[in-house]
């Protein structure tokens, strides 16, 4: 019998049980996530297929106690990522709680305070935030960025218990988790108050957007993908479907309050200075309406005395995915990356 284990969703391990013995397997490399799968009961082949934040999803063959390539795997290599290193840590959030976060960086920069650092957070239905190898978003980091997940409550990380301490009246834990998270990197010189970037899509950009809200002196750029910012209006959607079971309902008396404080629209103020932002909307978004992102972007250019820029892109021909080719989702994290890099005032390494 082989199983696979999970250490707060980000590191992997794999292991065989036979004649009342457990074996932990080492594996070709380091893990962030494990599948595991047999072409048939008689086959004596395990394949494993092992991902990771800086590895390309690779299966192998386990025979005989050896990994060997499986020749079908995509085998890429990706020689322009070999300097950068994952730092998995914990965090103590405001309660003393210990929240696992990712750091992905260059060997090759100095930890002095000065990197524009990419902050990506989600916290929603019980999603875990599990390593995943991306190009694109490596591409922050080969520019000289600092990439971080925060694997804050409402997600999946540490069980379905790490998701109910983020849902309705709880919901607070995930915005000031990604607050602990970003005093941290600012803290250990990871980053600073100038060089910080907050990024998260749908249901995330409600504790993103909370975390802005709350402490917009903590952030330089905000930037909200398809976003769900106005959570206690959720019910008025098109698409409402079973989504108040993650927020609650206006129609319960206690759940309605927690809508309220979880609100980043209801929540924004008069004569702040906000940070700069980048509002995203899809035209044919058929989970976020095109009015929620459309009115926050509106609320927060008329409070915002900070005099940043806040820009409302709208994508008329794209649903709550993104544009259909890969073409198009490259130019939209294009304009994404190019508005961070901006107003964090870095230069690309061209």
């Amino acid at each position: 019998l082989f199983y696979t284990t999970s250490k707060f969703g980000v590191e992997a391990f794999l292991y065989q049980f036979n004649n009342d013995q457990e074996t932990k397997i080492d594996l070709p490399n380091a893990s962030g996530t494990i599948d595991l799968f047999s072409t048939s009961n008689e086959s004596p082949n395990l394949y494993v297929g092992i991902d990771g934040w800086i590895t390309d999803y690779t299966r192998y063959i386990f025979k005989n106690e050896t990994f060997s390539i499986d020749p079908l795997s995509n085998n890429e290599k990706h020689s322009e990522f070999n300097d950068f290193q994952v730092k998995e840590i914990q965090v103590k959030s405001y309660d003393g709680v210990q929240v696992p976060m990712s750091i992905i960086y260059s060997k090759n920069i100095e930890i002095n305070g000065l990197n524009p650092t990419f902050i990506y957070a989600y916290g929603a239905y019980g999603e875990s935030m599990t390593p995943f190898f991306s190009p694109t978003f490596l591409n922050w980091v080969q520019n000289g960025g600092v990439f971080v997940v925060p694997h804050i409550r409402g997600g999946g990380e540490k069980g379905d218990s790490w998701h109910e301490q983020g849902m309705k009246s709880k919901k607070s834990n995930s915005w000031k988790d990604i607050i602990a998270c970003a005093e941290y990197l600012i803290r250990n010189k990871f980053t600073s108050k100038e060089k910080t970037v907050l990024y998260s899509s749908s249901a995330g950009a409600v504790a993103t957007g909370m975390a802005m809200v709350e402490r917009p002196d903590l952030f330089k750029v905000f930037i909200a993908d398809v976003p769900m910012l106005n959570p206690l209006r959720s019910e008025e959607r098109t698409n409402n479907a079973s989504n108040y079971l993650e927020y609650g309902t206006v129609k319960d008396s206690t759940e309605c309050i927690a809508l309220i404080k979880m609100d980043p629209y209801v929540n924004l103020k008069p004569n702040v200075d906000y940070p700069a932002s980048l509002i995203i909307s899809s035209f044919n978004d058929a989970r976020i309406d095109p009015w929620i992102p459309g009115k926050f972007a509106a609320k927060l250019q008329a409070y915002s005395t900070s005099k940043a820029p806040v820009f409302l892109d709208v994508i008329y021909d794209a649903g709550h995915e993104g544009g259909d080719t890969m073409e198009e989702r490259i130019k939209e994290y294009s304009r994404i990356f190019a508005f961070a890099f901006w107003q964090t005032n870095h230069s690309l390494k061209i």
